[in-house]
């Protein structure tokens, strides 16, 4: 048997002081690990997360962007900064260093527009961090990023302000112009008169006009983007309104020649004599007549139309006049019967106003003008109508005399009468064909050529596109990164976001452009300054931090101790600020973990009128197992674990019945491939407690690995491209 020797006191000292010693030296292991893993291993800020700028072209205006980097004291971190122009998507500056335990990084930019005209440019600033991992440093090497947005809004100059007057009456000149002159080209085309103007001219000026206007319109492009140093102001040379002038007055010229042969009265009074002579002038007069007509239908050339026009003119006036020349040798007549029988006083009367009765012989029968023009001195009346239907079986004079027996007139008066009318004229009867003038046609064309507004100007990656208006651009609507359980009263509100830094990444290779992250109660910017790009912006968001207003200013706290439905009405307040400095109406959500039941809570109590798309990951939708709650408690706030437990009565009045959520509203995504004791799940909530009934649900699968659980890594769309692709597909609206 083997005697161990006793140990004197010194090796018994060497032996304790190893022993405390290892058990120390574990202790320290597991404090330092603790403190990386659970508690927040680097704490980062940056300020201002937010900052808006009204300048004039021309002006400029400084900003200091300040970086806080505190990290663990085993540690040292690596940090790079660089300052992006969203609108042009170049990176304007780069810088990195060296943080060992705290250091505050400053740099200050100048920020002045870089386009010409009125709009906006955006700006990021970003902070990036991680520490580096070594022996004593064991650091997942995670990498944390701040980014703070600076909006640079500018307008115009006085000098541009009167430059773009200067433009826009030039233009509203030409295109009134223009406009003319697409009426004329429209005039000539509806009379088809090609050969009226040549059919050169005609397809030339055609072309010159499309020319012309295509040209125009580039420039109001031009105008309209407000690249005023590049517009020209077209010069106008076209002449077809001139020659539309010369058309109307022909056709007006021919509808007054028209009217008055219209108004020719053919059926006259003439000596038989002359009777074949007239009718062969009227017959001709028609004929030049039709045969005008005839030719501005067929539209013939105008120098044609125009001999035509004046030959009708002088047969008109040939008529005239020969009907001039009868007046006078009716009155001859006339007066001739008078003198030549013994006439009573009352015919020598009539005699002697021989100018009233060729006056009324104009439009009457010859013996209507004469009885009327008897009416007149013996101021009686007779019965024309009675005259007419007696003198079917009489003469018209013997009708009249007997219609009229108590007038008094004497019965000598009408024989002699009756006699003129025999010895004097003949009545010839002509059929006349009126003859339609012709529609001065009015063009109602016109030029799509609206001058309206220049446009402010918001760019993306180099892409320019007129700014978005008030009630403009909803369907980009922002979208709010909400996140679960923080662990640790001590870690910045701003570290449990961090979980979203890689799907923010991606989003942001999508279109979306990354905002600050958004805490309850910021200070009130000008209403959508961040809406007037045509692109969504992302935002991380925390429950975990209030700001409030005292005399000093705006203040931020951290404020994390409080229960769920707290959270939801902070998280109220977060999207009314974002629909505040978005100028949007509603807001997408992708919430994780006890993000989802926050906004599931916020819905139930403000209603979903301001949320777009509702997609929660991961979230207890019927609460935590016992084993999960006493970790929970453990190592995050108690509070939010009570609420979160499956018994609470938090959770059995989130999934009452009658609180229900509308069907469909919410598309929920779920993990298998952790076995737990409480089932497949994501290696923290078992796949069924996810499932929420009568919503869209999802099914993805992964992995654990140690402390690594799919609960949080599929929020890495390197990892889960299952979850990366649903999240695209319902924001898509595929």
């Amino acid at each position: 048997m083997k005697i161990i020797p006793k140990l004197g006191w010194k090796q018994k000292c060497i032996v304790f002081l190893i022993t405390i010693i290892i058990f120390g030296g574990g202790l320290f292991y597991f404090y330092v690990n603790y403190n990386l893993v659970v508690i927040e291993e680097l704490n980062i800020r940056l300020t201002p997360g937010y900052e808006s700028i009204e300048l004039v072209q021309g002006e400029a205006e400084t900003v200091e962007f300040v970086s806080l980097v505190s990290n663990h004291w085993l540690c040292n971190s690596e940090c790079k900064v660089n300052l992006k122009s969203i609108s042009s998507g170049n990176i304007l500056f780069e810088e990195e260093f060296l943080v060992d335990t705290t250091k505050r990084h400053t740099k200050t930019f100048e920020f002045t527009p870089h386009r010409y005209g009125e709009g906006q440019e955006l700006y990021t600033y970003t902070l990036e961090c991680k520490n580096i991992a070594t022996n004593i440093c064991v650091s997942g090497e995670r990498e944390i990023k701040r980014t703070g947005v600076v909006a640079i809004n500018f307008e115009l100059d006085e000098d541009g302000l009167a430059n773009r007057e200067f433009l826009r009456e030039g233009f509203e000149e030409v295109i009134l112009i223009l406009e003319e002159e697409a009426r004329a080209l429209d005039f000539a085309r509806y009379y088809e008169n090609v050969s009226f103007l040549g059919i050169d001219f005609v397809v030339n000026k055609s072309e010159e006009l499309l020319e012309l206007v295509d040209f125009t319109s580039e420039m109001i492009m031009l105008w309209q983007d407000q690249n005023f140093e590049s517009v020209i102001i077209p010069e106008v040379t076209l002449d077809v309104a001139e020659k539309k002038t010369s058309i109307i007055e022909l056709v007006e010229d021919y509808n007054l020649l028209v009217e008055n042969y219209n108004n020719l009265n053919l059926s006259r009074v003439f000596e038989e004599s002359r009777v074949q002579g007239q009718t062969q002038k009227r017959e001709e007069l028609r004929n030049q007549a039709l045969i005008l007509e005839e030719d501005f239908k067929e539209k013939i050339s105008i120098d044609i139309i125009r001999n035509r026009y004046e030959r009708l003119e002088l047969l008109i006036e040939e008529v005239l006049n020969e009907q001039e020349s009868l007046i006078v040798d009716f009155e001859i007549a006339l007066q001739s019967t008078c003198s030549d029988r013994p006439c009573e006083l009352e015919i020598e009367n009539i005699c002697a106003n021989i100018e009233l009765i060729i006056f009324d012989v104009q439009n009457k029968s010859f013996n209507e003008a004469l009885y009327d023009s008897i009416l007149v001195f013996t101021n009686e009346k007779y019965d024309l109508e009675k005259t007419n239907r007696m003198s079917e079986n009489k003469s018209f004079n013997e009708a009249l005399f007997e219609s009229n027996l108590t007038t008094g007139i004497p019965l000598s008066i009408f024989e002699n009468l009756e006699l003129i009318s025999e010895s004097c004229n003949q009545v010839i009867e002509f059929e006349q064909e009126t003859i339609a003038t012709i529609e001065v046609y009015e063009s109602e064309v016109e030029l799509d050529l609206e001058l309206g507004e220049p446009k402010k100007i918001c760019c993306f990656e180099g892409e320019c596109k007129q700014c978005c208006q008030a009630g403009e651009c909803l369907d980009n609507k922002p979208l709010l990164l909400i996140h679960g359980h923080g662990f640790g009263t001590r870690n910045s509100a701003e570290y449990s976001t961090d979980s979203f830094n890689r799907l923010k990444d991606y989003l942001k290779s999508k279109g979306y452009v990354p905002g600050q992250i958004i805490s309850v109660g910021q200070e009130t910017h000008s209403q959508g300054d961040l809406g007037r790009i045509n692109n969504s912006f992302v935002f991380k968001s925390t429950y975990y931090s209030i700001t409030f207003f005292d005399e000093f200013g705006y203040i931020t706290s951290l404020s994390k101790t409080e229960n769920i439905d707290t959270y939801a009405v902070r998280l109220k307040n977060m999207i009314d600020y974002t629909l505040e400095v978005t100028g949007k109406e509603q807001v997408d959500i992708i919430a994780h973990s006890m993000g989802g039941l926050v906004t599931r809570r916020y819905m139930q109590i403000f209603g979903d009128e301001l949320l777009g798309e509702v997609i929660i990951i991961g979230t207890p939708n019927k609460g935590i197992s016992e084993r999960v709650y006493n970790y929970c408690r453990l190592f995050g706030l108690n509070k939010e674990c009570e609420d979160m437990r499956a018994s609470s009565v938090f959770m059995r009045n989130l999934n009452d019945p009658r609180n229900a959520h509308p069907p469909n509203r919410i598309h929920v995504i779920r993990a298998v491939g952790c076995d737990m004791p409480e089932g497949d799940g994501d290696g923290v909530i078992p796949e069924t407690s996810v499932m929420l009934e009568n919503q869209h649900n999802y099914l993805v699968s992964g992995e654990c690995f140690g402390t690594l659980t799919l609960h949080t890594r599929m929020l890495d769309p390197n990892y889960s491209t299952e979850v990366k692709n649903i999240i695209t597909s319902v924001l898509n609206n595929d």
